[in-house]
């Protein structure tokens, strides 16, 4: 079978796309192709075929959307059986090479797109932005033969639309290295992922200053991207409170750096802000943290809460108050052999549930369904530990 990924935003590099499922997909079929966003028009990697785009362009709407047409060209042109995608826009250029084709179509859906794209347009046209993207999204999902998603908010929703669903959660993929042993103190944080005003990054900055001035000193590393805009007013922040000795700021790297300095941490924070798709999801860097038996310094929300309460993986604490954050960091830094057990409970629940091996087997149901007899609509296989 001739699988072809389509993508008009992720590039092969995106952890869920190719550590996880790409590569676990080699391991079932040699003929994968990847069209999407890549410095070289045509690669390979590891026996994967790419067919490169040129970087989307978020500064318009048109630069936005120009490189669908090559999408389709290129993704017509590899006469796949099935089409991956990743976005609504690329699940559109993936319909339309069903209609030529007869193709399967499997959306995978990791994000909350309707929502997330709203937001790039003045306040009062949110709402009824969000409302003509997931009636968009809704169409197309209609049109896919599977559906893989990462949250029970989102399977149901796609449940709902008469979709055939899976959850495919977004755990880490399994690393050989030993986490680190018991430490005296807990004094390294670490953060990992996409830099923007709703991570709650200014609060942790100012959590830091705040335990400076009671003698508490905590080096913080931020690693990841973003907004050069809000990086810089970061930046500022950090000078501002005299931390520029205490919290540095790493650009992206590849998992396999970043899994080095998560062994050198002491706790990991996660400090999303109460939107209402925060609410119900837990971040992938939740799970690299259990994977590095860290503790965590996280936001208290209801998904959150039911899974470092269930396993006592850390401490929960507001995110829009840098007074309590402090607080959870502190509590961490005073009882070091608490903030040990709660790391190494969090690596026994990463071992035995949450990491890629319990997911690969859905994604390997899943295509091997689309190869045999399909299942009805509406069943869901896959099954997580939430």
């Amino acid at each position: 079978m001739k699988i072809c990924i389509l993508s008009s935003g992720h590039e092969v590099s995106d952890p869920r796309v190719y550590d996880k499922e790409i590569r676990s997909l080699q391991t079932l079929y040699k003929d994968i192709t990847f069209v999407g966003p890549h410095p070289c028009e045509i690669d390979e990697k590891h026996d994967l075929h790419i067919l490169g785009l040129p970087p989307r362009q978020t500064s318009s709407l048109l630069r936005r959307f120009s490189p669908l047409f090559a999408l389709y060209r290129k993704g017509l042109s590899v006469q796949a059986d099935v089409y991956h995608c990743h976005e609504p826009d690329s699940l559109f250029i993936g319909w339309l090479i069903k209609l030529k084709l007869g193709s399967k179509l499997i959306y995978d859906c990791h994000e909350y797109h309707p929502e997330s794209f709203a937001e790039r347009f003045p306040a009062f046209m949110r709402k009824l932005m969000t409302k003509c993207i997931t009636n968009f999204e809704k169409m197309l999902a209609r049109k896919t033969d599977y559906v893989f998603t990462v949250c029970e908010e989102l399977v149901n929703k796609f449940k709902n639309w008469g979709c055939r669903v899976d959850l495919i959660a977004n755990y880490p993929s399994k690393h050989a290295y030993t986490p680190s042993a018991y430490k005296s103190d807990v004094k390294q944080g670490i953060w990992v992922g996409g830099m923007n005003q709703e991570r709650g990054l200014l609060e942790i900055v100012k959590a830091c200053a705040i335990l400076k001035q009671k003698g508490i000193i905590i080096n913080l590393l931020f690693i990841g991207w973003g907004n050069q805009t809000y990086i810089a007013k970061l930046e500022a922040e950090i000078v501002e409170n005299d931390l520029s000795q205490q919290v540095k700021i790493v650009g992206k790297m590849p998992t396999e750096q970043v899994f080095q300095h998560l062994q050198k941490a002491d706790f990991g924070l996660l400090m999303d802000y109460p939107l209402s798709r925060n609410m119900n999801t837990i971040a992938l860097k939740m799970y690299e943290y259990m994977a590095a038996a860290i503790p965590v310094v996280a936001n208290d929300f209801p998904a959150t809460r039911k899974l470092v309460e269930a396993h006592q993986l850390g401490e929960l604490v507001d995110p829009l108050s840098p007074v309590d954050i402090a607080r959870g960091i502190e509590n961490l830094y005073n009882e070091p052999f608490n903030a040990f057990n709660m790391g190494k409970n969090g690596r026994i629940a990463y071992e035995m549930h949450y990491n890629w091996d319990v997911m690969e087997k859905t994604l390997f149901q899943a295509y091997q369904t689309l190869e045999s007899n399909p299942l009805p609509k509406n069943m869901t296989q896959g099954q997580a530990y939430l």
